[in-house]
């Protein structure tokens, strides 16, 4: 027979599962978001006319599963990993040029798995300007204006990527169940140097462990420029390192509240 304690945890993770996934399914995209897609440049012809609002839909759903599921297990037993991928794995391709879109379009998704603090603290840290550049390796300035954040990155992978200059529209929560936020592309300032973003979406989710500590979701969606196969393979390569770097910042930081 379960116990008290057990049927508690249950009610936990369900209650904050449910919320979850309902949460970030009810933040749409903006109408920049799918614009944004149609500007990719391609030799063999336009952006299909439906592929942005499909991209935006499965961008959407497909993380509000795996937050969902993700802190559920993490809220029993939680294990710091990082998955590395492209939307064109996952998503059914319909004709040439979308697949041509989205086998470079990246998803990656990582669980933090914190020691100490709150899901209040830990978002809280995570969100200032200040972390974000300490703890984002490739973030040089950040900039944020009522729902809107901008970013600077420096170059990436050696100068492989060229650096980036762009906005999301985001929407915050904060609650008893869990802190987060969802965030969608709406420009990018693409300078000579500077490689343009054309489709980028995020999910950011930390939630108390009972057991104590926390646990965090972080994805994102985002399609800049072509990339070949040895950058494809380099991004899966050091997808994991870049969130380790994230989370020993993170436990630093809330270890010293």
């Amino acid at each position: 027979m379960m116990s008290i304690l057990s049927l508690l945890l249950l009610s936990l993770s369900a209650s904050a599962e449910e919320t979850i996934s309902e949460w970030v399914n009810s933040v749409p995209a903006t109408a920049a978001t799918l614009s944004l897609l149609t500007t990719l440049p391609s030799a063999d012809g336009p952006v299909p006319a439906d592929l942005p609002a499909a991209l935006a839909a499965y961008s959407r759903e497909h993380l509000a599963h795996r937050a969902q599921s993700k802190i559920e297990s993490a809220l029993t037993r939680c294990k710091v990993e990082t998955e590395a991928g492209f939307v064109s794995e996952h998503m059914p391709v319909q004709n040439p040029i979308s697949e041509y879109v989205l086998e470079s379009t990246v998803q990656i998704e990582s669980i933090f798995c914190l020691d100490s603090g709150t899901a209040a603290e830990a978002f809280e840290i995570y969100r200032s300007e200040a972390f974000q550049i300490a703890a984002l390796p490739l973030v040089t300035q950040l900039r944020r204006d009522g729902d809107q954040m901008c970013i600077q990155t420096k170059p990436a992978m050696g100068g492989i990527l060229p650096p980036a200059s762009f906005c999301h529209r985001f929407q915050a929560h904060t609650g008893p169940d869990f802190s987060g936020v969802v965030g969608w592309l709406t420009s990018n300032r693409p300078g000579p140097d500077h490689q343009a973003l054309f489709f980028r979406y995020y999910v950011v989710i930390f939630v108390d462990r009972p057991s104590g500590g926390v646990a965090g979701f972080r994805a994102a969606i985002t399609r800049g420029r072509d990339l070949n196969t040895l950058q494809r393979g380099l991004i899966r390569a050091t997808a994991d390192k870049r969130h380790s770097y994230l989370q020993e910042h993170l436990n630093t930081a809330l270890n010293g509240l």
